[in-house]
């Protein structure tokens, strides 16, 4: 897929979490063609020095949004700045699609993990078009997702909608405790080894803060997963 860099003008900004931001941009049809799980970059220039940071893209073509990323804040951080000081109508550099994290039509798991920390459950919600279809030709696929409040489970109501017979979604809270039924306590990665997935039929896919990352992979090699069948993507 060609990769494109353009300036696009900042259609909403909307708070959906206590913490996070979702930006959404006005583009026009076929401008910015993008694969489900892919990130976009943000170029800016901040006392006088270009820079760029990657966010997963969050769009679910289905309720027809064409290109927008969840962003928390980063103590001291020059993209929390920045985004943070736009306003809708502000006109914003990016470029992309990059990245390889996407559901790849030549695998046929017999289950599919989705593991994702804070805004690393973007790219799954992007994705949930892509799961519903896999599910209804009996695909089976949980998500988790990692939290330390239940106000700070992303896109949890929408991953909820999602559930049926082969779409499992839990929400995984370390920091208080659970308050609906699909909701654990506990830290994403303890909900992962629960599954007992096995590397010769299933596939994991991992996003997220880099810790949870790393631990998560220590624990799919430990059950004899390799770089065939896991997918990762940290957060940093």
């Amino acid at each position: 897929m060609a990769r494109t860099e353009l300036d696009l003008e900042l259609a909403s900004i909307e708070r959906i979490t206590p913490t996070v931001l979702r930006f959404g941009f006005a583009v026009e049809p076929g401008a910015f063609e993008f694969v489900p799980g892919q990130f976009l970059m943000i170029h800016f220039e901040l006392d006088g020095e270009a820079v760029q940071r990657s966010y997963s893209i969050a769009s679910r073509a289905d309720v027809g949004e064409r290109l927008a990323i969840a962003v928390a804040p980063v103590d001291g951080g020059r993209a929390t700045r920045y985004l943070w000081a736009r306003g809708v109508g502000d006109v914003v550099r990016v470029s992309g699609p990059y990245g390889r994290f996407t559901l790849r039509n030549e695998e046929s798991p017999r289950r599919l993990a989705l593991v994702g920390t804070g805004t690393g459950i973007a790219p799954y919600r992007a994705m949930l078009p892509a799961v519903a279809a896999r599910a209804a030709a009996g695909l089976q696929t949980t998500i988790l997702l990692g939290a330390r409040t239940r106000s700070e489970l992303l896109f949890a109501d929408e991953f909820r909608a999602a559930s049926g017979p082969h779409v499992d979604f839990v929400g995984c809270v370390s920091r208080e405790a659970p308050g609906a039924p699909d909701e654990r306590a506990g830290y994403v990665t303890a909900a992962l080894e629960e599954l007992a997935l096995d590397p010769d039929h299933d596939l994991a896919y991992v996003c997220g803060n880099p810790q949870m990352v790393d631990d998560a992979m220590e624990l799919l090699k430990a059950r004899g997963f390799t770089p065939r069948n896991i997918r990762r993507e940290k957060y940093i």
